[in-house]
């Protein structure tokens, strides 16, 4: 029992101290980067949030966000581009901000979000938010750097 509990107790130590490095590095990284970093939040919500609804009967059914992989890829982007060269960095992060932006824009206007008549809900919009913020903060970070 006392090797369970020490392995217990190891354990934690070792997630406590992953835990307060990145939170080190966190404080560490300037305000936009920060920014970028809470920005996860609303873009975890536009995964989970449905982008539009219909009805059925006297039934509203949810549609999904289809693009849900790639703003997942979109925040991996966002948090590992730091790493390269600044000028590097910042077209990455636009151009995909960028791409991510138009496909969502470009399945709403064609259509083909649902071949159903759907009404947008708030999904969408912060599906469209979200890369918008994910950019101005790229670009902030990239001026206050240089």
């Amino acid at each position: 029992m006392d090797a369970l509990v020490e392995i217990v107790q190891t354990v934690t130590a070792f997630l406590i101290g992953i835990i307060r490095r990145l939170w080190e590095y966190f404080l560490d990284l300037n305000l936009f980067e920060k920014l970028i970093v809470l920005t996860v939040i609303p873009a975890f919500l536009a995964v989970a949030f449905p982008v539009a609804t219909y009805p059925i009967f006297d039934t509203y059914f949810e549609i999904n966000n289809p693009l849900a992989v790639h703003l997942l890829g979109l925040m991996l982007a966002m948090f590992l581009t730091p790493f390269l060269p600044h000028v590097a960095s910042l077209l990455v992060r636009e151009a995909l901000c960028v791409l991510y932006f138009a496909a969502s824009l470009y399945i709403h206007i064609t259509g083909t979000l649902s071949h159903a008549p759907y009404t947008l809900a708030a999904g969408y919009f912060i599906n469209c938010a979200v890369p918008i913020l994910f950019s101005v903060f790229a670009l902030l970070s990239f001026i206050q750097e240089r």
